[in-house]
Formats: structure tokens, sequence, C-alpha cells
């Protein structure tokens, strides 16, 4: 049983579970309630590897941050444990950035894989802001990964390594999958052994945590997402959430 707080609201079974003194606390900030709290060392809410992201032309992740004002890359949402994986969504001081690619690119740089980071968007600590990035493979290079926050669309460059990629790479090729992470990165070995290290671990605040394979939010998903913190029910258009069951929406808490 998933522990209070981290259970998967869609029901499709991708719990999240606290490591290394992970808490929830109450935080009634942008019509929420409570969020999961992290002290930028090595907290972590993770559980088994998502595989509904693999081999996909299309994905969106979504989430509500809070950050401490801290400096380095930390990670809001993951699938990925640095030597394998498919996406990180991270924010770098007061950069917001989304990568798809099979290593980090800390670890190699011989697979494709390509990153949108935009800078001077997360100006301020202790501040709620929207976050959302889109993959869709089906577009030009430049052009597939997008980055939003509070409903606003925030424009960069997007690196293409090793000619790009028109679909989410799978997580794993051998052994096992990496896990799924909000608030740090589980590093694994090429088999998928833990390592016991926490990379890109996040300073501060994470709620409402949202992603789905094989969909790119629209306008009207996107501003009904960035309503509130934890809102429920959908757009009149909001076919992931009425009508796509093997579709993963996110942790609740």
């Amino acid at each position: 049983e998933a522990y209070a707080g981290g259970i998967d609201l869609t029901n499709n079974a991708h719990p999240i579970y606290p490591q290394n003194g992970a808490t929830i606390v109450a935080d009634s900030g942008s019509g929420g309630s409570y969020a999961y709290s992290f002290d930028g060392v090595d907290d972590v809410w993770s559980d088994a590897s998502n595989t509904s992201f693999d081999n996909n032309s299309e994905m969106s992740i979504s989430a509500w941050i809070k950050h401490d004002g801290t400096s380095g890359k930390q990670m809001i949402f993951c699938n990925h444990g640095y030597a394998k994986g498919n996406f990180q969504f991270y924010r770098d001081g007061d950069s917001l950035g989304f990568y798809l690619g099979y290593y980090d690119r800390a670890y190699s740089t011989a697979e494709p894989g390509m990153m949108l980071e935009v800078a001077s968007v997360l100006p301020t600590s202790s501040t709620w802001y929207h976050v959302a990035a889109t993959f869709d493979g089906t577009l030009a290079p430049g052009s597939r990964l997008k980055l939003f926050v509070d409903d606003v669309a925030k424009t960069g460059t997007t690196q293409v390594y090793n000619g790009g990629l028109t679909s989410v790479p799978q997580a794993s090729v051998s052994g096992i999958w990496p896990p799924q992470g909000v608030g740090g990165l589980v590093e694994v070995s090429l088999y998928g052994t833990p390592s016991g290290t926490i990379r890109h671990p996040f300073d501060g605040l994470v709620d409402d945590a949202r992603a789905w394979p094989n969909y790119v939010l629209t306008a009207d998903d996107l501003t009904w997402l960035a309503s509130a913190r934890g809102v429920a029910g959908g757009p009149a258009d909001w076919l992931p959430y009425f009508a796509q069951p093997q579709t993963f929406i996110g942790i609740g808490r």
C-alpha cells in the first residue's frame, strides 16, 4: 500500500514513497493544502519506473513548485536513474529545463537527446509557480520541446544531440528500469541497481506532479492546470482525465 500522500490518484498503480526523511507539509498558497517538502540534500519521493512513456512520440508534464532560491540543477519530476532513463524536468537557479535522453548528459554524451532550458523564468524564491513541459516528436526539431510557466509559453533554443529524438527513449535496454522520482533523481547502474546516491535534489516544495504519455497538453489544459494547485475535473475537452485510462495523471498528496 502506498504511503499516505504518495498515492497515484489516477489508479494506474504508480505511487511514490518517501526516502531519506522526505515529508509532507501544510501550505495553503495558490489554492493548495499540502505539499511535498525537500531539503535540497537527499530527500526524494520515488518508486518503480513508469514504462508508459517508452517510445511514445508525445508526452507532457505538469507540476507546482516553490523553490528556496538555491542554485544548481534540481529535479522536479523524472523517470531517470542517471545512467539510464528517458526524461528529466528540473529547475537550475531561475531556469526551467526539460531533457529527453537515455543517459544524463553528465554521465555520457553518446546517445541521441534533446534539451530545452529557459533562463530567468523562476526568479523569486518562496513563490508558487505552475510549470509544464511538452514533447511532440512530429514537429521540427527546434519545436518539439516546449516549456510553460504560469500558463505562459517560454521560448528558448532546443539543444539537439546526436540527431535528436522523434520519440521518448525506452528507459532501459537491459536490466531493471530506473525509478521515477519527484524532487530528486535516484541513481542506478546500467543494470538498474540503486547506488544510494540522490542526484539533483530539489530544495523547496513540489505539489500536484502529473505526467501524460502520448499526449500534448492543449492551451485549455494548461490554463486549467495553472488555475490552482490540485485542481480537479478539467476543461470541456479534457480527454486525458476522462477518456484515456492508461494515462498517468500524477501524484496526489
